[in-house]
């Protein structure tokens, strides 16, 4: 099989990237494992993953995104390995110290001794068949951070110096985005609970609040306690508006208003 000429594989992954970033960060699932696919494929190994971060790394991230050989259940780990102390996170912590677009193998991160013996190896990459793979930690003016990573899994080969050649040029796109669809998605909107953006992401598709129930599994006036949280954490005082806030229309909204009777949740 022939392989694909680089700059037809960066181009096609500029392409994905700049359409992802449109979509901006609320459904944070899809848009994080959309960057994790697209770079997945651009250096073609097994496995890609992204971890979003509020602020520090020091903190449990909010949201990641993993392509790879496991299922979905087991993407979960991922996201519950970043409670771990910050010790125990050794890639992260460390690169996090000279954030940039700027994909480096574990072995220019830390010596390979010491993370040989550290947890991050020994408790959750080995036994997932991880093998040689390459980092970046991204900062936003903000100061929140993405980690993205690619890797061998199954494998012990190394990582090609295509696959890095064509990362590192990846790696810009990637900063690109994630910039432009973190500037798109308001503060409130990124520090949402799973459910209560759930909630946000169906309010947006234009289901109403029984609908919202049944897709949730949750009683009615659970999805209006939802709804009426929402409106606060928006500042606004409608559905209207906050569908407009979330997507961020070119419109004026009045965020002192208190809610219309008609439209203000029940408590």
């Amino acid at each position: 099989m022939l392989e694909r000429d680089p700059d037809a594989v960066v181009a096609e992954a500029a392409y994905q990237l700049g359409a992802l970033s449109t979509a901006g960060g609320l459904r944070r699932k899809q848009f994080f494992g959309g960057i994790a696919t697209i770079l997945k494929d651009a250096t073609s190994v097994e496995a890609a993953g992204v971890m979003a971060f509020p602020d520090s790394v020091l903190r449990p991230a909010s949201a990641v995104g993993v392509a790879g050989p496991w299922t979905e259940h087991e993407h979960a780990a991922f996201l519950e390995q970043t409670r771990w102390a910050p010790d125990d996170r050794l890639l992260s912590t460390t690169l996090a110290r000279s954030p940039g677009p700027l994909f480096r193998s574990t072995n220019e991160i830390v010596e390979e001794s010491v993370f040989r013996q550290s947890r991050i190896y020994n408790e959750f990459q080995r036994p997932r068949g991880i093998g040689e793979q390459a980092q970046m930690c991204l900062e936003s003016s903000d100061g929140a951070h993405l980690y993205v990573a690619f890797a061998r899994v199954g494998s012990n080969e190394p990582i090609s110096r295509r696959s890095m050649e064509i990362a590192q040029r990846v790696a810009v796109l990637i900063q690109r985005c994630w910039h432009v669809a973190h500037a798109h998605t308001p503060k409130w909107a990124r520090e949402l609970s799973p459910r209560r953006r759930r909630v946000l992401e169906l309010v947006s598709d234009g289901l109403d609040d029984h609908q919202i129930a049944e897709a949730l599994d949750v009683k009615y006036h659970t999805v209006r306690a939802h709804l009426k949280d929402l409106f606060r954490e928006a500042g606004v005082r409608s559905r209207l508006h906050l569908i407009q806030a979330i997507r961020l229309d070119d419109v004026w909204v009045e965020k002192a208003a208190p809610p219309s009777p008609s439209e203000a949740p029940a408590n």
